[in-house]
């Protein structure tokens, strides 16, 4: 009788509140940490469209990056915000003669571009967790961005170059180039030439997706900001489920 009473008198209300308080905590800390890991080092993105094919399938895929990555080498695949109306900008003759490129027109736009803009309570509140991270992919539109994916094709100190519509980064064909064959023009030199040469500055990178038929790139608009990119892909998992690492 007195093992029963000293059991009953353990587990009175008052430590029941208790554990449930600590759990409760427990819990908000969990999905503190979780949120605070994806809005500043390691987030999931659904991908949409089909301008990274066959690398991607963009039916169902999912991709993690890394927020936290600050350089990137040739052959990477990112995440990264492009302007609305980018691929235009070419087209518009009054715009290329008072800005001469599209950077050139987006110099200053840091407090405007999801990716470089400090993260607000908003942004952390999306990055709880069962929050959809949002997607990425030609019809990702926000805040007058576009979020896209795809691979780095040149960093900064390359020379980028078409030559009949070929792909060529330092003098060098490039490895995928058989992605990067163009029948027609190419938007950025403005009047459907094939021929094009660049030199990328100190926070320029030439992107491109794989799927050279559909993708918008830097074949349309020219270099992006380093500032402009959200992140690096490091795992991919497909539709089927299946991850991968190397893409």
């Amino acid at each position: 009788m007195n093992k029963e009473s000293k059991h009953e008198e353990g587990f009175t209300p008052k430590k029941l509140m208790v554990i449930i308080v600590e759990v409760i905590l427990i819990v908000i800390i969990a999905l503190v940490a979780v949120a605070l890991i994806q809005a500043y080092l390691l987030t999931s993105i659904e991908i949409v469209g089909n301008s990274m094919a066959p690398t991607i399938d963009a039916a169902g895929a999912k991709v993690f990056i890394n927020k936290a990555a600050k350089e990137y080498k040739r052959g990477d695949v990112i995440v990264t915000y492009v302007p609305v109306g980018a691929e235009e900008f070419y087209s518009n003759s009054s715009l290329v003669t008072q800005y001469g490129t599209l950077l050139g027109m987006y110099a200053n736009d840091e407090a405007e571009c999801p990716a470089s803009r400090p993260v607000t309570f908003t942004d952390f509140i999306r990055s709880m967790p069962f929050v959809n991270q949002g997607s990425a992919g030609e019809s990702a539109v926000a805040d007058g961005y576009k979020r896209v994916i795809k691979r780095v094709v040149g960093i900064p100190g390359d020379t980028v170059a078409f030559i009949e519509g070929k792909l060529y980064v330092n003098n060098e064909l490039d490895a995928r180039a058989e992605l990067y064959d163009y029948p027609g023009g190419l938007k950025l030199t403005g009047n459907g030439s094939r021929n094009y040469a660049y030199t990328l500055g100190a926070e320029e990178y030439f992107i491109m997706g794989d799927n050279r038929s559909v993708s918008i790139d830097s074949e349309d608009y020219g270099p992006i900001k380093s500032s402009w990119i959200e992140g690096k892909v490091v795992l991919l998992i497909t539709a089927k489920g299946k991850w991968e690492i190397n893409f």
